[in-house]
């Protein structure tokens, strides 16, 4: 009697000769799919905003089993072509939730892909016998069955047996590090990751572009100043060299002025945002750390920081780090839009005789977990 490991060995490539043409059919290799501009994850997630009333971020990670970056590019993808729309309300712990809906040419959209995706199937069906159908939607439930436990479930040892030839070679992996100071770029670049990452959450655009470029640039020209200081994180790729030179991409910023406030002791902690393509490194603690050494060090009483309230994660990042939150900030709409709603934290010096050093009394900096991914601030302080 063949092994179960031996059954499974012959099915194997038969099963994936079967779904590689599945997904070739289907059109799932092109930029987009079914006449509608859109890719196949906006698709996706345009149809389970609209077909099946699926309209939080929380419940559309969930559903199209996704990490949060990619489903930030789609969620923009669909906003950009018009497609959805969203507002803003509270959940009932009082946090502010985005909620999605499908507009006007969305439901026209949506009316297209449903019908492409019917005319596909029907002549699919009628190029198989007539028993066939039922036979083909048993067979398809029972193996998206299966792939989602497998998904949930750990891998059963017995498959893992004799397949050392089939595993990846070990690929090596960028190095990341955080250091001070001024360096080229380090403008533009904390520029550019705080207007893409506000433009796709909230269509920021140009007046904000402008804002940010003007506050961050004159604080650039007070860097030397000992009050004021600067950190990027640096990722540097094999052979790169030493990421503590002048290598390495800056992924991470985060600025500590001490004379804007025109307040002796008190220092704003400014442009701390890191690129959406390297959450999980544990950057935002180490960049947040080394501002927080900076601010003991100079012996600063008063930190404040400015933030939009829907972003969660790093509000609780702020709180753990003994930050509190002082209030609302009604900005300019003409520069932030109507859907941030800005709040300014502040972080006060303890007064208790022997208190020690603020990198070694702050609570800890470490990032909540939300599913598989550590989910980093990604853009926090303006």
């Amino acid at each position: 009697m063949p092994s179960a490991i031996g059954d499974t060995e012959v099915l194997i490539p038969h099963l994936r000769d079967a779904s590689r043409k599945l997904v070739r059919e289907w059109g799932f290799l092109r930029r987009t799919l079914a006449d509608s501009g859109l890719s196949p994850a906006a698709i996706h997630c345009l149809m389970e905003i609209g077909d099946f009333g699926v309209r939080t971020f929380d419940h559309l990670q969930q559903v199209l089993k996704v990490r949060e970056k990619d489903l930030e590019h789609t969620i923009a993808e669909l906003q950009y072509s018009g497609d959805i729309q969203n507002h803003w309300q509270k959940t009932e712990s009082g946090d502010p939730e985005q909620v999605f809906f499908p507009t006007a040419q969305g439901i026209q959209t949506l009316a297209a892909i449903n019908a492409y995706g019917h005319d596909q199937v029907v002549r699919a069906l009628a190029a198989t016998p007539p028993d066939a159908g039922g036979k083909i939607v048993e067979a398809f439930r029972m193996y998206a069955s299966a792939l989602q436990s497998a998904r949930q479930e750990p891998t059963r040892d017995w498959l893992l047996l004799n397949r050392q030839e089939h595993l990846p070679r070990p690929v090596t992996e960028p190095t990341f590090t955080v250091v001070p100071g001024y360096r080229h770029g380090i403008l533009s670049r904390c520029l550019e990751m705080h207007i893409t990452y506000y433009g796709r959450i909230a269509n920021c655009g140009a007046p904000l572009e402008a804002e940010l470029g003007r506050d961050f640039g004159e604080l650039c020209k007070r860097i030397s100043n000992p009050l004021n200081e600067v950190w990027a994180a640096l990722e540097t790729l094999p052979g790169d060299g030493s990421p503590s030179q002048a290598h390495g991409r800056i992924v991470g910023t985060i600025w500590i002025d001490g004379e804007s406030s025109g307040e002796e002791g008190v220092a704003q902690l400014r442009g701390f945002i890191l690129d959406d393509g390297v959450r999980g490194q544990g950057l935002g603690r180490k960049l947040m750390d080394a501002a927080m050494a900076f601010v003991d060090k100079v012996g600063f009483e008063e930190v404040r920081l400015r933030t939009a309230r829907q972003l969660k994660v790093a509000r609780r990042m702020y709180e753990k780090a003994g930050f509190v939150d002082i209030g609302d900030i009604q900005e300019d709409t003409a520069v932030f839009g109507t859907e941030l709603m800005i709040m300014e934290y502040a972080w006060k010096r303890p007064t208790s005789a022997g208190s020690r050093p603020i990198s070694e009394s702050a609570p800890s900096l470490s990032i909540e977990r939300a599913g598989d991914d550590v989910d980093e601030s990604v853009a926090s302080a303006m």
